[in-house]
């Protein structure tokens, strides 16, 4: 995960769309977020 300004940029692996989910619904409740940029590969 990287920030700047107020957009967040996830990346990396997950195992699951749940956990795709949590990672971006954890990014939109940080203070001040104004766009979250989903590069989540999901593992196969």
């Amino acid at each position: 995960m990287s920030v700047q300004g107020g957009t967040v940029t996830l990346s990396g692996r997950i195992d699951s769309a749940s956990e795709r989910r949590a990672a971006k619904g954890a990014a939109w409740s940080a203070p001040g977020v104004t766009e979250v940029i989903d590069h989540l590969q999901l593992a196969p």
